[in-house]
């Protein structure tokens, strides 16, 4: 018996299957660097909240320890609206403080701080206490 080979054994890969495996490649590829890029922009994002919330926790301190602790000096040195200066951590920060009701007793404070992200984003964080004569 005499077998004829007329298919020729196939030895590598063709175009076909070489292209395909660089697509799905190309796709892995670009999916993780996106991914990569998304989260050092939130990790951005996060450490310039961190920064903000520091900042008005120290703006907070600040005003625990005036000495004597009343309204009128807590207005005088930080008044209401205005703008706190001193901080620029962040891309144009501003720190602004804001009462509920300085004849009260605690008085509620708010401390709001804003800057600009990237693409020029602009972000707001804000913490509220109560402070008291001591």
């Amino acid at each position: 018996m005499i077998y004829c080979s007329a298919v020729k054994q196939k030895k590598g890969f063709t175009l076909v299957e070489i292209v395909v495996v660089l697509l799905i490649l190309g796709g892995v590829i670009a999916g993780f660097l996106s991914v990569n890029t998304a989260s050092f922009s939130l990790l951005e994002q996060i450490s310039s909240s961190v920064i903000a919330v520091n900042d008005a926790r120290s703006v907070i301190e600040n005003m625990r320890n005036i000495d004597p602790f009343n309204a009128a000096n807590l207005t005088s040195l930080y008044p209401d609206g205005a703008n706190v200066v001193g901080f620029d951590n962040l891309v144009q920060e501003s720190v602004k403080v804001n009462y509920l009701n300085t004849g009260s007793d605690p008085i509620q404070v708010t401390v709001s701080v804003s800057w600009q992200g990237r693409a020029n984003q602009a972000f707001t964080e804000q913490l509220t206490t109560l402070l008291t004569a001591r």
